[in-house]
């Protein structure tokens, strides 16, 4: 038993906060992760000599331990994996999960906390659920949240496939921390991966915001950037990204789609689809 009770496709861009209430916050730039929502996916663009565990290899049940030192690869990737409150161990569940051992806590309704330490880690990516106290798979929700503010809320099923998330930076801004946080029941993570993102000859295209008169804002980016879609969302905790339809101008080399300032506040992304 736990405890005694207590409580789609490579996206590659800069996201472009853009506060379209205010012309003074149009000039806003942020760099936020590129989530993937497959293994397969996000494995496929990560450097070889990558960090995997399974926890297949540790003993089940209470670890006895609130932080746990990690490191492996080539080149080396160190994190800690660590709990927080109270009477909390690190604990590793057995139940009638289908991949078997998974990483979890043995208080519920608490946080799990992956701290990157190597200083070189821009991808990381697992699956996350829930388990009850009987180390059962659990139905619930859940949030995944990077140092850069990154944050996706994900549900987890109370049988079958659990969500997968990935998640990778650039090499100026690596990730310091994940931290998972469960609405309820136990935070469960497996199939844990560290490591850094594949090395490519892409350049990275910059999409550029500048105000233009008190009721409109240009948003463009280079022509030579085939393949790319300027989408939109309201919150970056939402999933989906939206095709923007304000219509495109190109010329002079680059693509111009005019916004207002009197619409919501919106965040632009280039996407290949």
């Amino acid at each position: 038993m736990k405890h005694m009770d207590a409580t789609p496709l490579c996206k590659r861009m800069a996201f472009l906060p853009v506060l379209l209430t205010s012309l003074l916050a149009v000039p806003l730039f942020a760099q936020e992760a590129i989530v993937y929502t497959t293994q397969a996916d996000f494995v496929g663009h990560l450097s070889p000599g990558y960090y995997f565990n399974d926890f297949q290899s540790f003993p089940s049940g209470d670890q006895g331990l609130t932080s746990l030192p990690l490191s492996d690869g080539t080149p080396v990737f160190s994190f800690t994996i660590s709990t927080e409150g109270a009477l909390n161990n690190l604990y590793v569940v057995s139940g009638t999960l289908p991949s078997g051992r998974a990483m979890s806590t043995t208080v519920d309704s608490r946080d799990l906390l992956l701290t990157f330490t190597s200083g070189n880690v821009t991808a990381v990516g697992a699956d996350f659920f829930l388990s009850d106290l009987a180390e059962n798979q659990a139905g619930g929700s859940l949030a995944v949240t990077l140092s850069d503010g990154t944050s996706v809320k994900l549900g987890s099923p109370a049988a079958g496939a659990v969500e997968f998330r990935g998640f990778t930076t650039d090499s100026e801004n690596p990730i310091v921390s994940l931290r998972l946080h469960p609405d309820s029941q136990y935070i469960t993570m497996d199939n844990l991966h560290v490591g850094a993102v594949q090395a490519t000859n892409e350049v990275p295209v910059v999409l550029s915001i500048r105000p233009v008169n008190e009721n409109q804002i240009e948003v463009s980016w280079p022509l030579s950037a085939l393949g790319y879609v300027l989408r939109a969302k309201l919150n970056l905790s939402s999933d989906g990204w939206i095709d923007v339809l304000e219509t495109d101008a190109p010329s002079n080399g680059f693509h111009h789609v005019m916004v207002s300032t009197s619409a919501e506040m919106r965040f632009f992304q280039l996407q290949k689809p």
